[in-house]
């Protein structure tokens, strides 16, 4: 499947597929998604998530060598869950948020994240798609509401908006409703 090929899913099919997780953990987890690549996520430790400043910590594209960016926590279901799961389940700052099942200190391999994530679709009852997806889904979302490319971009930690705009999916009602905003 090519970038071309991938595509975004509504709010609500996200929103059903947290629903359906059955921790927080996992609920942190998927809605992270939207925000995180999956080795950002597979890599992303207690002490990386700063919830006094609204902010995740990351490892960027390339591991160890990669970029290091922040990545903002606003939305409320985000932050809460994050602040129940850490809190609650009594989180140490070396342990992974998304770890092997008996040892928190482990990072998943990429072949666990995805068989993690295959769980999480088949919990909601939804048709897999790569999770690379939601990256798509939060950035068009972002584009969609606010009509700003830049922003999308800057969640997306893309170099350059040519990129972005291959994660943005318009749909036709997107062109009527513009072409309605000029009424020529």
């Amino acid at each position: 499947m090519t970038l071309a090929e991938r595509r975004a899913h509504a709010r609500e099919e996200i929103q059903r597929i947290v629903a359906a997780q059955t921790s927080l953990r996992d609920q942190a987890c998927v809605l992270l998604m939207g925000r995180l690549r999956r080795d950002e996520l597979r890599r992303l430790q207690v002490k990386n998530v700063n919830l006094a400043a609204g902010l995740v910590h990351v490892q960027g594209k390339g591991g160890k060598r990669g970029k290091r960016a922040q990545v903002p926590i606003v939305y409320s279901n985000l932050a809460e869950t994050l602040y129940l799961h850490l809190s609650g389940e009594g989180r140490q700052a070396d342990e992974y948020l998304l770890y092997a099942k008996k040892d928190r200190e482990r990072m998943l391999s990429p072949t666990g994240v995805h068989n993690w994530w295959v769980r999480c679709l088949e919990r909601a009852g939804v048709p897999h798609f790569p999770m690379h997806e939601l990256r798509h889904s939060a950035i068009d979302e972002l584009r969609r509401q606010t009509g700003d490319i830049v922003a999308a971009s800057q969640l997306a930690r893309h170099e350059s908006v040519a990129t972005t705009q291959t994660y943005l999916h318009p749909t036709q009602e997107d062109l009527i409703a513009r072409m309605k905003q000029v009424e020529w």
